[in-house]
């Protein structure tokens, strides 16, 4: 079960480094294919860790909590690599869904974004040890 974990997080980090170097480069990010593949990777992690005889509800309640800490070490780690404040939101065509999402929750209603990914990572660690609770 560790070594799931530790794959996870491993691609959940190498990510935005990978991000970094487009933006270097200037190579437009498609957001969603790319979320999509990481989503893909880490599929074929848990299939593996079927394989290997982990239990079904114990890779679920670890799945449960991949897209609240993917958005988190995602955002936050390529903002503090590019040097940007952790609260930075991309704009324009190119900004990620999350981001416009973020923008408009802080325009219109002075939703702070750090109070929607917390809230977010909270819900899925609820739901995760709910998982647990069941295994």
């Amino acid at each position: 079960m560790i070594y799931l974990i530790l794959i996870i997080l491993t691609i959940l980090l190498i990510d935005p480094v990978l991000d970094h170097r487009k933006i270097r480069q200037n190579i437009k990010i498609l957001h969603d294919k790319e979320a999509l593949h990481v989503m893909l990777v880490i599929l074929g992690a848990c299939l593996g860790a079927v394989i290997a005889g982990v239990h079904v509800l114990k890779i679920a309640a670890v799945v449960a909590m991949v897209p609240s800490v993917r958005w988190v070490i995602h955002d936050y780690g390529l903002n503090i690599i590019r040097g940007l404040p952790l609260s930075y939101l991309g704009k324009g065509e190119g900004a990620a869904k999350s981001d416009k999402l973020l923008a408009f929750m802080k325009d219109e209603f002075g939703v702070n974004g750090f109070l929607v990914r917390f809230l977010f990572l909270l819900n899925s660690t609820l739901i995760s040890c709910l998982l647990c609770l069941f295994h």
